[in-house]
């Protein structure tokens, strides 16, 4: 148990932050309708490159592996990002965009890119 924890906890804690927040009837925005869009998308991408991260690292235990499962891991976060769009739907005052599944998964394809680049940097 003690090693899923360890293994899993980060990536866990990390899907329930979103949960939380995504269950908040109201966020906070500024006023100015283009600064909103853009400080909500930018969260959206933060919060899923995080996930797929902290998936990533969960599915991989081994850093020298020369074939990391890079699928798995997208096959999660998109998978949590439309469960996140649905669950937004039940709360009052939110709605679920499919727009924001798709910056869910531009934030893990980002995070893939990330990795993949500083894995195969030579450094």
């Amino acid at each position: 148990m003690k090693k899923f924890l360890n293994r899993y906890f980060p990536t866990i804690a990390w899907a329930g932050i979103i949960f939380f927040f995504s269950s908040l009837q109201t966020t906070p925005a500024p006023q100015d309708t283009i600064l909103n869009f853009v400080l909500k998308k930018t969260a959206h991408l933060l919060e899923y490159i995080t996930l797929y991260w902290l998936t990533f690292k969960s599915k991989n235990e081994d850093p020298e592996d020369a074939n990391p499962d890079y699928i798995s891991p997208l096959i999660f976060v998109v998978s949590y990002a439309i469960f996140d769009e649905i669950h937004q739907s039940f709360v009052p005052n939110r709605h679920a965009k499919l727009y924001d599944v798709g910056f869910d998964s531009v934030g893990a394809l980002l995070a893939i890119w990330g990795i993949y680049r500083s894995r195969n940097s030579g450094h």
